[in-house]
């Protein structure tokens, strides 16, 4: 007959025999207990508590992360508008530039465009030069916009004295400088794992 000892929470030992445990002073106590406890579990539902304590957006620390980074992935891109040298043509007089262009960031710039439109004029007239597949997109328009301050026409606004040629080649440098050459060019496929 093999005797096997299971350890109970308080530290008692139940002597199991082949012919099952024999009855010590604390077997009907743990053995009711269990049946109790497996009776309650029974009935909790604790995905459902859970949902309903931490709300819809109660999310495993994957999911969390998965979305931390799904949220600063994204684009750098280069918008120009022609009418954009006729709103700036003071500035850009003052500080000796020819054209502008808006550098900026955002996960999806073809729809960036109608959003720049409805503020400054016609969503037909404006064109994305280049985008740039990025992790951290707006880390990265940090960095190009530190990098180019000097072209840079107003604080405030994301306007750069550069024609669209020497932005894309400036940008690009840049970002390839600081990301290596994995950065790629509107066009081309980036695998952002």
């Amino acid at each position: 007959m093999e005797k096997k000892l299971l350890i109970n929470g308080m530290a008692n030992y139940i002597d199991w025999t082949g012919e099952g445990p024999k009855k010590g002073p604390y077997y009907l106590y743990y053995l009711e207990t269990y049946a109790s406890i497996v009776k309650l579990f029974k009935f909790i539902n604790f995905a459902a508590t859970a949902q309903s304590y931490y709300g819809d957006s109660a999310n495993s620390p994957e999911e969390a992360r998965r979305k931390a980074i799904d949220s600063k992935r994204g684009f750098v891109y280069i918008a120009w508008a022609p009418y954009l040298k006729s709103i700036w043509e003071e500035t850009l007089e003052r500080k000796g530039f020819n054209d502008c262009v808006k550098i900026g960031y955002s996960d999806d710039p073809d729809r960036r465009i109608d959003e720049i439109a409805g503020n400054i004029g016609p969503p037909d007239s404006i064109e994305i030069i280049d985008v740039w597949p990025m992790l951290d997109m707006k880390g990265a328009e940090d960095l190009v916009h530190h990098k180019l301050k000097r072209y840079r026409l107003s604080p405030k606004r994301e306007l750069f004295g550069l024609d669209p040629d020497s932005a894309k080649q400036k940008v690009g440098e840049i970002l390839e400088k600081a990301y290596g050459p994995g950065v790629s060019e509107r066009g081309k496929t980036t695998d952002f794992s």
